[in-house]
């Protein structure tokens, strides 16, 4: 089986306010994005990684690699676009024709486990996706327009993670249809859904821990879970 992740870092962090793309921000001794892809290259189930930059950070990515050396595992590099559905597609576009799975997979999750990605390929390739998700342990409560509030079932909520893993000709031509179509959808399940019908969930082992870093906060709570120093200013 030939599998090939998709590592998107072309956001540009600004919830974070560090003044930089976070996943340059150094985390544990390593920057995120290097944190994130030694992950992926250890776990040895993958056969390349395209890593999708915003075009800007193509200079801080050299600057990285020359830092704290150049992940081989990296063959490909796209150009991100102006959303993420945009740079996933880019992303999928350089992934080589004889990759039968590919893992999308957000750069701001640096500390997805192995059990996690294995998980996800194995169910991508027996019913065409793997989708990484939680439960949702807060209650939820849901605000019409006139106030009324209602409470969700939070058994039946998921929260949807990273990887989300699929067979390479479906996710591509779902995001092909969706281009046509002018789809727009905050993340790769939605798009396989629309075109292709239902998405297989799952959560791994140890799936607390790999939450997107998305604000300082987010940051600071790496830094309890993990027990090691973040580059917080």
């Amino acid at each position: 089986m030939n599998a090939w992740a998709v590592v998107v870092a072309a956001g540009r962090g600004e919830r974070a306010d560090l003044g930089t793309n976070k996943v340059f921000y150094p985390i544990g001794g390593v920057s995120v994005l290097t944190c994130c892809l030694r992950a992926l290259e250890s776990s040895g189930l993958f056969a390349g990684v395209a890593l999708v930059l915003a075009p800007s950070d193509f200079e801080a990515y050299e600057r990285l690699c020359a830092r704290e050396g150049r992940c081989a595992l990296v063959k490909k590099i796209a150009q991100g676009g102006n959303t993420r559905q945009a740079s996933v597609e880019n992303g999928l576009a350089v992934v080589p024709e004889e990759a039968q799975i590919v893992a999308i997979h957000d750069a701001a999750r640096p500390f997805v486990s192995r059990e996690t990605l294995q998980m996800s390929i194995e169910l991508a390739q027996d019913t065409g996706s793997g989708v990484a998700c939680t439960s949702v342990v807060d209650t939820i409560k849901q605000v019409d327009e006139s106030g009324v509030v209602h409470t969700i079932d939070r058994a039946s909520l998921r929260a949807a993670q990273t990887p989300q893993t699929f067979q390479r000709a479906q996710i591509v031509q779902a995001y092909c249809r969706a281009r046509e179509l002018g789809w727009t959808a905050t993340d790769d399940a939605d798009i396989y859904q629309r075109y292709f019908g239902r998405v297989t969930l799952f959560t791994a082992p140890g799936s607390e821990r790999n939450i997107k870093l998305t604000t300082k906060e987010d940051f600071a709570r790496m830094q309890t879970l993990c027990g090691f120093k973040v580059g917080i200013g």
